[in-house]
C-alpha cells in the first residue's frame, strides 16, 4: 500500500512535469499543488505517525518503502524543490536522512552506476 502510493504521486508529478507547455499543464499543477500533494502529505504523515514517527515506515529496519521515498525526494528535487520542501515533510525528511546516511546509498550516490538525470 506504502509504495503503491509512493509510485501513484510520483506518477502524478510525471504526467504534470512532461506535460508541453499549456494552459492544461497550469492546471494540472494547481490541482497538484491544492488536492493531490496535501492528500499525499496527510496520508504518508499518517503511516509515519502510526510508526511512531522514528525514521522508519514500518518497525525500526530499512524497508523498500523507506528507499523509494528517499529516491523520489533525492531525484525530484533536482527538478522540482517545491513538491517535498523539508519545512512542508519534516517527518518523510527524517526517513530520508536515515536512508541517506546507508553505507551503501552513500557509496551508490557517489557511484558510476547512478543515472546523470538523477544527480541534484
Amino acid at each position: 500500500m506504502v509504495c503503491e502510493s509512493l509510485v501513484e504521486f510520483s506518477s502524478s508529478l510525471m504526467a504534470w512535469y512532461f506535460q508541453p507547455e499549456s494552459d492544461a499543464k497550469d492546471a494540472a499543477k494547481t490541482k497538484l499543488m491544492a488536492e493531490v500533494r496535501p492528500a499525499f502529505i496527510k496520508a504518508q504523515n499518517r503511516i509515519l505517525a502510526a510508526n511512531g514517527n522514528n525514521g522508519y515506515y514500518f518497525g525500526d529496519e530499512t524497508t523498500l518503502a523507506d528507499v523509494i521515498l528517499f529516491s523520489y525526494i533525492y531525484s525530484w528535487n533536482a527538478y522540482v524543490p517545491w513538491v517535498f520542501e523539508r519545512e512542508a515533510v519534516p517527518e518523510m525528511y527524517k526517513v530520508h536522512d536515515r536512508v541517506a546516511k546507508n553505507p551503501r546509498i552513500i557509496e551508490y550516490l557517489a557511484s558510476p552506476r547512478l543515472h546523470p538525470l538523477q544527480r541534484s
